[in-house]
């Protein structure tokens, strides 16, 4: 009998010895009063996916699969020196349509990277400058803020036209004036850009009819003939050489 008692008394400090070692960031007591595990949830963030996005681009820019591409691109000679329709957004010519949305699809996919201005990742503003530069032929500023400075601010979505640049705030206060994020609008409330969402990281187009983005965006501005020849004279570049050979030159 007094075995029997030694035993238990024995296996009972065992038992609550072994509760007291145990390290707490191991273990705890649910409400039920045994030992759980607790488990670290490791935050999944998703590539941008390129496929989904050229998906998008079918659908609501159609006119892309369509358009016969021209290695030659004479119209850029002249355009500068328009004097009708000089504040009309110089994207209204299908040609230049076309070779921007190539230059988006170039970078499709590539990782979200802040800061970055290559193809191992790009953020925002450094996507958008690129971008520019290669369709337009002049040097423009990364930096979403910087950028939405060089434009009159054009406040209703529904006024947006193709290539207007898209600058958001980073929260959903209309009181909220800084601006966060920028991106391309191409057409039908699809825009492309590089996001930092955990949902999709990367260059990829995105609807503006997603709450989160329509919430938080704040104006667009819009590149004329007017301000596109005042960037290239700020840029100190030849419109009738530099650019023409700069686009002329890709395909």
């Amino acid at each position: 009998m007094k075995k029997t008692i030694i035993y238990i008394i024995l296996c009972f400090f065992v038992l609550t010895s072994f509760e007291v070692i145990t390290p707490v960031e191991l273990f705890a007591k649910g409400k039920s009063g045994k030992v759980k595990h607790k488990k670290k949830v490791k935050k999944v963030r998703k590539t941008a996916n390129v496929n989904q996005s050229l998906s998008l681009l079918k659908t609501h820019f159609p006119e892309y699969s369509n358009l016969e591409y021209l290695s030659e691109m004479s119209f850029l000679q002249d355009l500068t020196y328009l004097d009708e329709n000089y504040n009309k957004s110089i994207f209204a010519d299908y040609e230049l349509r076309y070779k921007l949305v190539d230059n988006i699809n170039k970078w499709l996919g590539t990782a979200y990277r802040r800061g970055g201005r290559t193809f191992k990742g790009v953020d925002c503003s450094n996507f958008v400058s690129v971008v520019i530069e290669e369709t337009l032929g002049f040097r423009f500023p990364a930096g979403a803020s910087s950028q939405s400075t060089y434009f009159s601010p054009i406040k209703n979505i529904e006024d947006l036209q193709f290539g207007d640049l898209v600058f958001f705030s980073g929260s959903k206060s209309k009181k909220a004036r800084g601006i966060r994020h920028v991106g391309i609008y191409i057409n039908d409330g699809m825009f492309a850009h590089s996001s930092s969402a955990s949902s999709g990281r990367g260059v990829k187009y995105s609807l503006l009819t997603d709450g989160y983005y329509t919430e938080r965006f704040r104006y667009a501005g819009r590149f004329t003939q007017s301000n596109w020849a005042v960037n290239l004279n700020k840029a100190k570049i030849n419109p009738k050489t530099e650019a023409t050979s700069s686009l002329a030159g890709e395909e």
